[in-house]
This record gives C-alpha cells, structure tokens and sequence, in this order.
C-alpha cells in the first residue's frame, strides 16, 4: 500500500513540474518568443522595442544594423530594425501628404531618374522610398483612369529625350560589337602578321577553327 501511494506522489510530482515547464514556456511566447533559444522575433514592434533601438542609435548611430542584436539584446533581425528606424523611427521623418512643393520634385525626379525610388528620397529629406513609390504608382493610376498625361508638357518632352538618350547609347554599343564581329569575320588582323612565322601559323589555324566552328 505504502509502495501504491509513494508512485502516487512521485505521479503527481512529475505531472506538477511538467506543467509548470509548460506554463514558463507560453509565457516566454506570450512575452514574445523563446529569446533564449536565439530565434528572432518576428510581427509587430512593442514601444519597448522601439526604445531599444532609439537608444542603441543614440550611441552607435545609424548603420550596421546586424549589431544590433549583439550591442543591445534586440531580437530583430537587422533588416527590421533598419526598417523600422527609417520608417517610423528617425527623428526627420516626416509624416502625411505631400506638400505641393514635394509632388513637383518627384515628378520632376521621375522624369529624369525613372523608377530610383533610393535615389529620389535622398532629394526629399524626411520621406522614404516606399512612401515615394506608393505616391507615384497612386498618381499613374489616377492619371490614366483621368485620360491624362504623367508629366507636364515640358517635363514630357525631358522624358523623351532621356529615353532616346538611353536607346541611342544602346544601339551605339550594338553597332560597336557587330563591327568587332564583321572584322573578325573578314579576316586576322593585320598585327598577325608582324609576328614570327610559326606564330602566324598558329595564330591562322585558330582563327580559321574559329570561323570554322561559327559558320
């Protein structure tokens, strides 16, 4: 009997310890992870969280987001926490419409510079790339269902320009390698020639292999 109710208490021992293991480990996922483990946190970001990385900004400035982890105990990985500093975080951020002033530049930057949306949000201190983007795919798609042009008149014709600038540069290169070619195809170049005998020999042998194998 003593034997019956000794494996009763151990029973219920184990049953106790096993439930506070389960209880410990929902609490270190309702808090937000198994952090100890090393995984990184994925999902909304806390206030507390933001305070982090404001702090480790304060001290380390921006970049190298990677080390953050290490420097500050932030589970997040680099790319969030450089996300989340340049969107919502940085203390030039600007927030809401743009102004007048602001459309004018993009669309200007736009017709020059095409789809840079990187480059463009270093003229316009404040705003993000994405913002930038978002801004422009709005304005297509509100300009076309209007009938109307992307860009005034004068920025129209840049446009162009810089599109026939871009097409020329490249039938330029074109032209460039079908001349290389046609020379090749022609024959050896003449410098063959100012070589030693056996040199020209070996030389006319891969080049007529060559044509060989192309034709």
């Amino acid at each position: 009997m003593f034997g019956c109710d000794g494996d009763s208490t151990t029973t219920g021992k184990m049953s106790s310890t096993t439930s506070d293991s389960v209880a410990a480990k929902d609490q270190k996922s309702f808090d937000g992870g198994d952090v100890g483990s090393g995984s990184l946190k994925k999902g909304p970001w806390t206030s507390a969280e933001d305070a982090i990385l404001v702090e480790y900004v304060k001290k380390h400035g921006e970049g190298n987001w990677n080390a953050v982890q290490k420097h500050s105990g932030l589970y997040r990985c680099g790319k969030s926490c450089r996300l989340r500093w340049a969107n919502h975080l940085r203390p030039n951020l600007k927030k809401g419409a743009f102004t007048a002033e602001e459309e004018q530049i993009i669309i200007e930057l736009h017709a020059k510079l095409g789809n840079k949306w990187a480059r463009m949000a270093a003229q316009l201190p404040g705003r993000t790339d994405n913002e930038i983007k978002n801004y422009w795919n709005t304005r297509i798609k509100r300009r076309q269902r209007q009938g109307l042009p992307l860009y005034p008149p004068d920025l129209h014709l840049q446009q162009q320009s810089n599109e026939n600038q871009q097409n020329q540069q490249s039938v330029n290169g074109g032209d460039l390698s079908q001349h290389h070619h046609h020379e090749f195809l022609s024959g050896p170049p003449s410098w063959i020639f100012q070589t030693s005998p056996l040199t020209v020999s070996i030389l006319a042998s891969i080049h007529w292999h060559t044509l060989h194998f192309l034709h």
